[in-house]
């Protein structure tokens, strides 16, 4: 990996506020489409779509359905298995349990501790440090394998919490679903547990749930994220409509549902590659790995379903009574209606489940109407969200939808996530593949990386990002998969 200057990319636990999105028509065309995307000559017409069974699609793998970490619960340190963290709006309670002496004290001796000694103590105090070990938070047991008394990425997590809260930044929904998301798309499931060694010689036991979430709080945390691809914006504040319930605010317009059709025919149906949605309209973000979809269409006059795409085309010319013309693409000659069925991956509860399969998952669904704008040759050139009730299906108005995704985003095929302390060519020279305890070179690069810190608007690296060691988070993946 090359050694990249550290920016800052994300001040909030989501980054997508800080970027700049194509709102409102189909700004860029398909040009945005294949930058978007990474690729060239995107499928754009109805017949291709058609000829080429792109109706549905779905991935070549599901991605896997993990936690948010909410930063009030203590994101990775939440020791989650012992209910300890149970205050749902009070991060000051949920970290004096998190920090509570007899905690500290059973962690530190653990980390200087072998499975002999643990095995040797009285029956009470071992069951005691056994339940107690087995029940430790994912980052508290990423301590624990470094053999770390100092607990350097769980105290780094609390204190980045803590900067949250002290700087407003926390609230109910914040989390690392901008980091599950990315590596549910990207990474290989963890389909068992696993046990690994500490320095001193004491056996720590990593559930699928502890693995994933230490992979997603990578992403979440990882310099990788400034070179994700994002569509749209977030909206925030009154939405001004008109008087047929369409969005005029641009900020507020969100995703062209153009963009989105061409995106998950793309991505999802020819690259069998998954895309990540904010499908949660307004301010609040909730990322959700999306995996398939299905369309249909309707006379987007009447909102009659059809059977093909042809039967639902409608012509655009003056006399059309189409209550979004203003805002029609000046290549539109034709509309026709979409009905979209979007499936995704919703988030899961943190448990000790010693195995995950795809069965596991907690796959959901997203319904959605909108009319697509055609030019002379058939392209994809517009869009607008639609919303139909029964009523309004019978006698053939129409409303602007928007219960739509905010943004989109896509992962580079080749991009991965990494730590500042993942480019040190000792841990090349120093394999571990989860034999034996980590060698003092991994643990000397995952110390240093749980003390990142990113640049804050004066240049200055005063924001606390704790990152997990990617080379570790490697071998948890592949000893824990059988891909």
């Amino acid at each position: 990996m090359k050694s990249i200057t550290l920016i800052l990319l994300i001040i909030l636990i989501t980054f997508a506020a800080s970027q700049s999105g194509r709102t409102e028509e189909m700004s860029g065309g398909l040009s945005r489409v294949e930058d978007f995307l990474g690729i060239q000559a995107p499928v754009a017409t109805l017949d291709e779509i058609e000829q080429r069974g792109l109706l549905s699609a779905k991935t070549a793998v599901q991605p896997w359905s993990g936690s948010a970490w909410t930063d009030i619960h203590g994101s990775i340190a939440d020791p989650y298995f012992s209910g300890g963290t149970w205050w749902p709006t009070s991060w000051s309670n949920n970290r004096e349990y998190i920090v509570r002496q007899d905690r500290q004290e059973k962690l530190r001796k653990l980390a200087l501790m072998s499975s002999e000694q643990l095995w040797s103590l009285r029956r009470d105090q071992r069951l005691d440090l056994m339940l107690f070990l087995d029940s430790a938070s994912p980052a508290e047991k990423y301590d624990l394998l470094l053999g770390n008394s100092d607990l350097p990425l769980s105290s780094a997590v609390i204190a980045m919490i803590d900067q949250f809260s002290q700087s407003g930044q926390t609230a109910l929904w914040t989390g690392i679903c901008h980091g599950w998301s990315p590596a549910a798309l990207t990474l290989s499931r963890p389909e068992k547990a696993i046990t690994l060694q500490s320095p001193s010689g004491l056996e720590i036991q990593f559930y699928p749930t502890d693995i994933k979430a230490l992979a997603s709080f990578l992403w979440a945390k990882s310099f990788a994220q400034n070179y994700v691809e994002i569509e749209g914006t977030r909206c925030f504040g009154q939405i001004a409509r008109n008087e047929y319930g369409r969005i005029i605010d641009p900020s507020c317009f969100d995703v062209n549902p153009a963009f989105l059709h061409l995106a998950l025919v793309n991505q999802i149906g020819v690259k069998k590659r998954g895309l990540i949605i904010d499908r949660n309209y307004g301010a609040e973000v909730f990322n959700q790995p999306a995996f398939g979809y299905t369309f249909n269409y309707f006379n987007p006059i009447t909102g009659r379903k059809v059977s093909h795409s042809h039967l639902a085309q409608v012509p655009l010319n003056a006399e059309s009574t189409d209550l979004f013309s203003q805002y029609r693409s000046p290549k539109a000659v034709a509309l026709i209606g979409v009905n979209l069925k979007l499936s995704y991956i919703n988030e899961g509860k943190p448990n000790h489940a010693v195995t995950d399969a795809p069965a596991s998952d907690s796959v959901e669904y997203l319904e959605l109407q909108y009319d697509l704008e055609l030019d002379s040759r058939g392209v994809i050139v517009g869009g607008e969200w639609r919303d139909y009730t029964n009523a309004q299906r019978r006698t053939g108005s129409v409303v602007g939808g928007h219960v739509h995704p905010d943004i989109l985003w896509v992962v580079p095929q080749d991009l991965k996530a990494w730590s500042i302390a993942d480019t040190n060519d000792l841990l090349e020279q120093t394999p571990w593949g989860g034999e034996g305890p980590l060698p003092s070179a991994w643990r000397e690069a995952a110390l240093k990386a749980a003390n990142a810190r990113a640049l804050d608007q004066n240049n200055q690296p005063t924001i606390i990002q704790p990152q997990p060691l990617a080379h570790v988070i490697d071998v948890l993946l592949r000893r824990s998969s059988s891909h």
